[in-house]
């Protein structure tokens, strides 16, 4: 892989505000909802997993739609996690996890934005595992 850094490109601006009166973390108003919410996820984690894993090894990696509605990528997963820290992604971002298949919305996929784009990653003492680098 050949990656530069720098910001998505076509990605929604620079650290705009994502219009979200509140972060995405859960309450405790929604905890039934979380449940149902994770386990939708969890599915679609396992999807993703799934197309990444018949990917080529050269095009392996997270791919999304930008603005222009141009499918860019592929970036490691701690790639895509700073990118989303930074809040170049916003919920309904389309995202998917492999050269081909399905796209997700980012809030589906990931209704904890502090652990997206982490699929298949442990962390080490460091925080990230060299696996999420690449």
């Amino acid at each position: 892989y050949f990656y530069t850094a720098r910001a998505p490109i076509g990605a929604t601006g620079a650290r705009r505000d994502l219009g979200r009166s509140q972060p995405r973390s859960r309450t405790m108003a929604n905890k039934g909802k979380a449940a149902s919410e994770d386990d939708v996820a969890g599915l679609l984690r396992l999807i993703s997993s799934l197309q990444n894993e018949v990917t080529p090894d050269s095009k392996k990696g997270w791919y999304y739609k930008d603005d222009a509605g141009e499918i860019q990528g592929p970036y490691p997963p701690a790639w895509m996690n700073k990118w989303c820290q930074q809040g170049y992604f916003d919920d309904d971002a389309e995202v998917r996890f492999g050269e081909e298949g399905a796209m997700f919305k980012l809030s589906q996929i990931f209704p904890d934005p502090s652990s997206a784009f982490l699929i298949n990653c442990m962390t080490d003492s460091s925080g990230v595992k060299e696996a999420c680098e690449k």
